[in-house]
């Protein structure tokens, strides 16, 4: 049975930026959350690690985000030219089986 869990969104936009040599990733709905990393993969991976143990931790219960592009679909958007501001990325919430 799945289990719907009050409070969390389904699904959220992490927002990418760099500052000086470091990836930093925020999430308007997540405030306080806060990852970054000099290498990039490790601030992607930690993003959407940090996130489910950031829900998981405010509700008690076991909730896990899934990018829903991988990290080299990633590293390519943010590679291409004339794709502005906005390199945020969806993750979607799994529910539990």
């Amino acid at each position: 049975m799945n289990e719907i869990i009050d409070n969390v969104p389904e699904k959220v936009l992490l927002v990418h930026r760099q500052v000086g040599l470091t990836h930093v990733f925020t999430c308007e709905g997540a405030p306080g959350l806060h990852i970054g990393s000099g290498e990039l993969q490790t601030a992607f991976e930690g993003a959407v690690e940090g996130l489910s143990r950031h829900f998981s931790e405010l509700t008690g219960k076991h909730v896990v985000y899934e990018a829903e592009k991988d990290f080299e679909e990633f590293a390519r958007f943010l590679e291409s030219p004339g794709e502005g501001l906005d390199s945020g990325f969806v993750i979607a919430r799994q529910l539990a089986a």
